[in-house]
Protein backbone atom coordinates (compact mmCIF):
# COMPACT_ATOMS: atom_id res chain seq x y z
CA UNK A 1 0.00 0.00 0.00
CA UNK A 2 2.99 2.54 0.90
CA UNK A 3 4.65 1.76 -1.98
CA UNK A 4 1.56 2.48 -4.49
CA UNK A 5 1.44 5.24 -2.25
CA UNK A 6 4.86 6.34 -3.20
CA UNK A 7 4.82 5.54 -6.59
CA UNK A 8 1.37 7.78 -7.26
CA UNK A 9 3.17 10.92 -5.65
CA UNK A 10 6.46 10.47 -7.90
CA UNK A 11 4.19 9.94 -10.95
CA UNK A 12 2.53 13.10 -10.04
CA UNK A 13 5.73 15.06 -9.29
CA UNK A 14 6.82 13.82 -13.07
CA UNK A 15 3.44 15.34 -14.52
CA UNK A 16 4.12 18.20 -12.86
CA UNK A 17 7.68 18.64 -13.41
CA UNK A 18 6.95 18.02 -17.41
CA UNK A 19 3.78 20.91 -17.05
CA UNK A 20 5.87 23.47 -15.68
CA UNK A 21 8.93 22.88 -18.26
CA UNK A 22 6.98 23.10 -20.57
CA UNK A 23 5.27 26.15 -20.11
CA UNK A 24 8.75 27.56 -19.18
CA UNK A 25 9.61 27.15 -22.87
CA UNK A 26 6.82 28.23 -24.24
CA UNK A 27 7.13 31.52 -22.19
CA UNK A 28 11.21 31.82 -23.42
CA UNK A 29 9.74 31.39 -27.35
CA UNK A 30 9.70 34.99 -28.34
CA UNK A 31 6.07 35.81 -29.77
CA UNK A 32 5.48 36.20 -33.48
CA UNK A 33 6.36 40.10 -34.58
CA UNK A 34 3.27 41.49 -35.97
CA UNK A 35 3.91 43.60 -39.02
CA UNK A 36 1.96 47.04 -39.02
CA UNK A 37 -0.61 47.32 -41.47
CA UNK A 38 0.72 51.06 -42.01
CA UNK A 39 4.12 49.66 -42.84
CA UNK A 40 2.59 47.24 -44.91
CA UNK A 41 1.19 49.94 -47.04
CA UNK A 42 4.07 52.37 -47.08
CA UNK A 43 6.05 49.70 -48.61
CA UNK A 44 3.61 49.00 -51.01
CA UNK A 45 3.37 52.51 -52.04
CA UNK A 46 7.11 52.93 -52.12
CA UNK A 47 7.38 49.57 -54.59
CA UNK A 48 4.37 50.51 -56.60
CA UNK A 49 6.31 53.74 -57.27
CA UNK A 50 9.84 52.43 -58.08
CA UNK A 51 9.02 52.26 -61.51
CA UNK A 52 7.85 55.97 -62.38
CA UNK A 53 10.60 57.17 -60.28
CA UNK A 54 12.94 55.31 -62.78
CA UNK A 55 11.45 55.86 -65.95
CA UNK A 56 10.99 59.62 -64.99
CA UNK A 57 14.95 59.42 -64.04
CA UNK A 58 15.57 57.89 -67.52
CA UNK A 59 13.16 60.66 -68.98
CA UNK A 60 15.27 63.30 -66.91
CA UNK A 61 18.47 61.66 -68.21
CA UNK A 62 17.36 62.54 -71.94
CA UNK A 63 16.46 65.82 -71.85
CA UNK A 64 19.81 66.71 -69.66
CA UNK A 65 21.61 65.03 -72.67
CA UNK A 66 19.83 66.60 -75.32
CA UNK A 67 19.39 70.26 -73.37
CA UNK A 68 22.77 70.31 -71.71
CA UNK A 69 25.53 70.27 -74.55
CA UNK A 70 23.66 73.60 -75.72
CA UNK A 71 23.16 75.11 -72.55
CA UNK A 72 26.80 74.42 -71.98
CA UNK A 73 27.73 75.85 -75.28
CA UNK A 74 25.99 79.61 -74.74
CA UNK A 75 27.23 79.37 -71.14
CA UNK A 76 30.91 78.68 -72.21
CA UNK A 77 30.59 80.85 -75.29
CA UNK A 78 29.07 83.78 -73.46
CA UNK A 79 31.28 83.82 -70.42
CA UNK A 80 34.24 83.01 -72.47
CA UNK A 81 33.67 86.25 -74.56
CA UNK A 82 33.00 88.51 -71.62
CA UNK A 83 36.10 87.30 -69.82
CA UNK A 84 39.19 87.84 -73.22
CA UNK A 85 37.07 90.56 -74.47
CA UNK A 86 37.53 92.21 -70.88
CA UNK A 87 40.46 91.15 -69.78
CA UNK A 88 42.64 94.34 -71.41
CA UNK A 89 40.73 96.56 -69.72
CA UNK A 90 40.70 94.84 -66.02
CA UNK A 91 44.54 94.48 -66.17
CA UNK A 92 44.86 97.59 -66.55
CA UNK A 93 42.05 99.20 -64.17
CA UNK A 94 43.57 96.91 -61.09
CA UNK A 95 46.97 98.13 -61.83
CA UNK A 96 45.55 101.98 -62.45
CA UNK A 97 43.52 101.70 -58.96
CA UNK A 98 46.29 100.21 -57.20
CA UNK A 99 49.05 102.62 -57.80
CA UNK A 100 46.53 105.23 -57.51
CA UNK A 101 45.06 104.13 -54.18
CA UNK A 102 46.55 106.11 -50.86
CA UNK A 103 45.31 103.42 -48.52
CA UNK A 104 48.05 101.08 -48.47
CA UNK A 105 52.03 101.43 -47.60
CA UNK A 106 54.53 101.74 -50.31
CA UNK A 107 56.13 98.41 -48.68
CA UNK A 108 52.64 96.80 -49.64
CA UNK A 109 51.94 98.39 -52.48
CA UNK A 110 54.86 97.21 -54.37
CA UNK A 111 54.77 93.52 -53.48
CA UNK A 112 50.97 93.64 -54.67
CA UNK A 113 52.67 95.41 -57.78
CA UNK A 114 54.82 92.78 -57.67
CA UNK A 115 52.53 89.40 -57.23
CA UNK A 116 49.21 90.84 -59.09
CA UNK A 117 50.45 89.88 -62.56
CA UNK A 118 49.97 86.01 -61.29
CA UNK A 119 46.37 86.45 -60.10
CA UNK A 120 45.60 88.30 -63.13
CA UNK A 121 46.92 86.04 -65.55
CA UNK A 122 45.34 82.51 -64.01
CA UNK A 123 41.57 84.25 -64.06
CA UNK A 124 41.02 83.56 -67.60
CA UNK A 125 41.78 80.51 -67.59
CA UNK A 126 39.85 79.97 -64.06
CA UNK A 127 37.03 82.00 -65.61
CA UNK A 128 36.48 79.43 -68.70
CA UNK A 129 36.94 76.71 -66.99
CA UNK A 130 34.49 77.09 -64.21
CA UNK A 131 31.82 78.66 -67.03
CA UNK A 132 32.33 75.28 -68.26
CA UNK A 133 31.40 72.83 -65.34
CA UNK A 134 28.58 75.71 -64.61
CA UNK A 135 27.02 75.09 -67.93
CA UNK A 136 27.68 71.27 -67.80
CA UNK A 137 25.75 71.18 -64.29
CA UNK A 138 23.36 73.39 -65.27
CA UNK A 139 22.39 72.03 -68.43
CA UNK A 140 21.88 68.65 -67.36
CA UNK A 141 20.50 68.73 -63.84
CA UNK A 142 17.86 72.03 -64.31
CA UNK A 143 16.08 69.84 -66.54
CA UNK A 144 15.91 66.41 -64.80
CA UNK A 145 14.55 68.22 -61.90
CA UNK A 146 12.27 70.09 -63.79
CA UNK A 147 10.62 66.87 -64.58
CA UNK A 148 10.21 65.24 -60.95
CA UNK A 149 8.83 68.68 -60.39
CA UNK A 150 6.39 68.37 -63.07
CA UNK A 151 4.86 65.94 -61.37
CA UNK A 152 4.90 67.16 -58.02
CA UNK A 153 3.40 70.14 -58.80
CA UNK A 154 -0.67 70.79 -59.18
CA UNK A 155 -1.29 70.90 -62.93
CA UNK A 156 -3.48 69.61 -65.46
CA UNK A 157 -1.72 67.88 -67.89
CA UNK A 158 1.41 66.19 -66.09
CA UNK A 159 2.37 64.39 -68.29
CA UNK A 160 3.02 66.92 -71.15
CA UNK A 161 4.88 68.96 -68.56
CA UNK A 162 7.26 65.59 -67.67
CA UNK A 163 8.45 66.04 -71.38
CA UNK A 164 8.70 69.65 -72.27
CA UNK A 165 9.46 71.18 -68.98
CA UNK A 166 13.04 72.07 -68.11
CA UNK A 167 13.90 72.64 -71.89
CA UNK A 168 13.24 76.29 -72.58
CA UNK A 169 13.26 77.52 -69.42
CA UNK A 170 17.03 76.23 -68.81
CA UNK A 171 18.20 77.70 -72.04
CA UNK A 172 16.45 80.94 -70.67
CA UNK A 173 18.31 80.40 -67.89
CA UNK A 174 21.85 80.22 -69.46
CA UNK A 175 21.08 83.58 -70.54
CA UNK A 176 20.77 84.72 -68.13
CA UNK A 177 23.55 83.86 -66.11
CA UNK A 178 25.61 84.97 -69.34
CA UNK A 179 23.88 88.43 -68.78
CA UNK A 180 24.30 88.11 -64.84
CA UNK A 181 28.10 87.74 -65.62
CA UNK A 182 28.45 90.30 -68.11
CA UNK A 183 27.24 92.86 -65.54
CA UNK A 184 29.26 91.44 -62.74
CA UNK A 185 32.22 92.33 -64.76
CA UNK A 186 31.64 94.94 -66.78
CA UNK A 187 29.03 97.68 -64.41
CA UNK A 188 29.77 95.73 -60.90
CA UNK A 189 33.74 96.10 -61.49
CA UNK A 190 33.65 99.22 -62.53
CA UNK A 191 31.45 100.74 -60.50
CA UNK A 192 33.42 99.68 -57.53
CA UNK A 193 36.80 101.08 -58.74
CA UNK A 194 35.17 104.39 -59.47
CA UNK A 195 33.62 104.13 -55.79
CA UNK A 196 37.32 103.32 -53.97
CA UNK A 197 38.64 106.09 -56.56
CA UNK A 198 36.26 108.57 -55.46
CA UNK A 199 36.44 107.85 -51.69
CA UNK A 200 40.53 108.52 -52.55
CA UNK A 201 39.74 111.49 -54.10
CA UNK A 202 37.74 112.52 -51.29
CA UNK A 203 39.61 111.75 -48.48
CA UNK A 204 42.33 113.90 -50.18
CA UNK A 205 39.85 116.66 -50.35
CA UNK A 206 38.93 116.91 -47.05
CA UNK A 207 42.84 116.46 -46.23
CA UNK A 208 43.38 119.56 -48.24
CA UNK A 209 40.82 121.56 -46.68
CA UNK A 210 41.83 121.09 -43.37
CA UNK A 211 45.32 121.80 -43.90
CA UNK A 212 43.91 124.94 -45.68
CA UNK A 213 41.66 125.77 -42.77
CA UNK A 214 44.52 125.00 -39.91
CA UNK A 215 46.99 127.68 -41.40
CA UNK A 216 44.44 130.56 -41.07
Amino acid sequence: MLRKILSAAVSFLLVFMLITSKRTVEESIPLRMEVPIGFLAYLWSFMSFLPFFFLLLFLGVCKGAIIGPVVALLVFVGNSAVIIGLWPAHFFWTYYCLVKTQKLGLVLKMLLLLFLPFPLFLWPVVGILGSLLVGIGYGFFAPLFATFEAVGDELIDKLYHCFTDGGKDTIKGACTLVRDFTDMCFFSYFSIMDDISEKVNQIAFLCAGFSSWSSY
